[in-house]
């Protein structure tokens, strides 16, 4: 069993934002572009609601797991990954994230201690056991939350702080042109 996998979020409806996972940033679709700032020394593994167009798929190499919970949030998609590998503990990031990369896994896994259960630069961008995680996020899907925070206050979680652009995200046409202002060419 290897120590860590990766599991990139990518579920969600894009209401405001349609089909944003598949609009090119850095000469790629963006959740391309997340997959290849992330393949590396861990397995990844994506999370979503259904398989993606076939263009995408194919630039794609790795496991697509489809989301028990539909329309439950990342917290459901999260369940879903850590419920089906067996990895210790699992880098977790949104997909519209572009400019997540291994060098925040890194950073994360390094500050990692024997008593954490999540290290966490913010909810969506963190390493958490996956066994603890389980334990307490099924508790709270089951109480009817789908967020992803109110695991975290049950978790022994660490703080680390990692580069502001690491946590920029994707969720507007504001947001879109925005990071095309910060892209570089992967």
């Amino acid at each position: 069993m290897n120590d860590l996998g990766i599991c990139i979020l990518a579920g969600g409806e894009a209401t405001r934002l349609p089909r944003k996972l598949e609009r090119t940033v850095g000469s790629k679709p963006l959740l391309a572009r997340v997959y290849e700032n992330l393949k590396g020394p861990y397995p990844v593994y994506i999370s979503a609601k259904s398989t993606f167009s076939p263009a995408l798929d194919a630039v794609l190499g790795c496991p697509l797991i489809i989301d028990r919970w539909a329309r439950r949030g990342p917290l459901a998609g999260i369940l879903t990954v850590f419920s089906e590998v067996m990895h210790e503990r699992m880098f977790v990031c949104a997909a519209d994230a572009p400019f997540v990369d291994i060098a925040a896994v890194q950073t994360l896994a390094q500050s990692w201690q024997p008593e954490d259960q999540a290290v966490a630069a913010e909810p969506l961008l963190a390493i958490y056991q996956r066994e603890a995680f389980l334990n307490e996020g099924l508790a709270v899907l089951l109480r009817g939350s789908g967020a992803v925070k109110d695991v975290t206050r049950k978790l022994r979680m660490r703080t680390v702080g990692l580069p502001a652009r690491t946590s920029i995200n994707m969720n507007t046409e504001a947001d879109f042109k925005n990071i095309r202002k910060y892209e570089v060419a992967t």
